[in-house]
């Protein structure tokens, strides 16, 4: 039915879920939601302004293609829920976020952030005590309007703050215009392959210390291939007091076995910043 027919929009469940996989919706969201864990969520062509979450569960959300489909956060003045708030009390709100040791499966889609950092906290795609694989897709939008120095705005953003081993596969996507980082692998027990993505910052920036692909506080994996852009601090005049800061194209912070290797970095204040990191470089 799907194939056969033109849809504005168009959502459908295949898989682990059989109740579902003869109706076909509209709402990325609510199909994630209700979708068994296994189960495939098809999204077809066309632009959901809405927040998904996927808990505790095995879930594929497969678009498209990241040019023809687009999750998008909703529009000022919504809310958008929490995705989760950290140790330190830090909340956080994604536009696709799992949660509660999810496996998410994300592909062939656009996320966008929509310049919704009047949230507060606002991520793309967020991975709490979770595993997932993110490919072929585009995250984009997720700072505010116009980008400031809020230190927020995190375009993919994995973490663990408790026990267990998360694997994290990001690979072959365009992140790009996010505020503070394209991508952060964060937390012990943290594995993630990160390779082949094009991750571009707006440096020289004035009001923020981009970085382009972050790994740190025990997070381990590979970085590779990846082709990283505009990662360059140029304060303005009145934050010239803070010109100690620097943005790097990979920073590497209490990362202890992180192999770096085949990165093409350019147009970046530093290629690759790394304190208290024993990893492998080449």
């Amino acid at each position: 039915i799907a194939a056969a027919n033109t849809w504005e929009r168009g959502v459908y469940v295949n898989g682990a879920d059989t109740q579902t996989g003869a109706s076909i919706g509209v709402s990325v969201a609510a199909y994630a939601a209700g979708a068994a864990s296994g189960s495939t969520v098809n999204v077809l062509a066309g632009t959901y302004a809405e927040q998904v979450v996927v808990v505790a569960k095995v879930l594929q959300i497969l678009g498209a293609g990241d040019d023809v489909v687009t999750i998008q956060a909703p529009d000022a003045p919504a809310a958008m829920d929490l995705c989760f708030t950290s140790g330190g009390g830090r909340q956080s709100r994604a536009v696709v976020c799992a949660r509660g040791n999810a496996n998410l499966i994300l592909s062939g889609v656009t996320v966008n952030g929509n310049g919704r950092g009047d949230v507060g906290g606002l991520m793309g795609v967020a991975l709490y005590q979770s595993s997932g694989s993110l490919t072929d897709n585009t995250v984009e939008g997720v700072r505010h309007e116009p980008a400031n120095g809020v230190q927020s705005g995190n375009a993919v953003y994995a973490l663990n703050e408790w026990i267990g081993a998360y694997l994290v596969t990001i690979e072959d996507n365009t992140v790009r215009a996010f505020q503070k980082n394209g991508i952060t692998i964060s937390g012990d027990g943290v594995i993630a392959s990160v390779a082949g993505n094009v991750v571009e910052g707006f440096g020289p920036a004035p009001h923020i210390a981009q970085n382009g692909i972050q790994v740190g506080f025990g997070a381990t994996g590979t970085i590779e291939n990846n082709t990283i852009s505009g990662f360059s601090y140029d304060p303005a005049p009145e934050n010239e007091s803070n010109d100690f800061y620097d943005a790097a194209g990979i920073l590497l912070y209490l990362a202890p076995d992180v192999e770096v290797t085949g990165n093409t970095i350019s147009a970046s204040e530093s290629a690759l910043l790394a304190a208290d990191s024993p990893s492998v470089l080449h």
